[in-house]
């Protein structure tokens, strides 16, 4: 039976929405060891979450939790919050609050969708104060 903290790249792609070339070059660049070589090579999906999701700074991401972390593009983050991308990048220079996307690749960028929820109901109280 197989450990469910161990994924092939097939799956960790699933994951992050990359294609498998991208966790093949990330598993290179970050000396990702496999954990299991049964069949196929399986890594440690919390080796992979870390490796994986650092910011633009790359400092790490932090979990509250122990939930799965669910990545989204910039165009989800345009669509859930009804704006353009080109909107996503301009809160990114001059919004401090807004979340900063996660660098899955050297060109992909990808944000935490529960990041992306409570920035939006952080602005929904700061809205609400400050009618009142």
């Amino acid at each position: 039976m197989k450990d469910a903290t161990l994924k092939s790249t097939k799956e960790l792609a699933e994951i992050f929405k990359v294609d498998r070339s991208t966790v093949n070059r990330l598993i290179r660049q970050n000396n990702l060891k496999p954990k299991s070589e049964v069949g196929c090579k399986l890594y440690d999906l919390k080796e992979a979450l870390q490796a994986f999701t650092k910011n633009k700074e790359g400092k790490e991401v932090k979990r509250e939790n122990n939930e799965r972390i669910q990545l989204i593009s910039k165009q989800e983050v345009a669509n859930i919050l009804g704006i353009s991308t080109k909107t996503i990048e301009r809160m990114i220079k001059d919004d401090k609050e807004f979340p900063r996307p996660c660098l899955i690749a050297q060109n992909t960028l990808r944000w935490i969708l529960s990041e992306i929820e409570n920035y939006i109901l952080n602005r929904r109280v700061e809205i609400a104060s400050e009618a009142a």
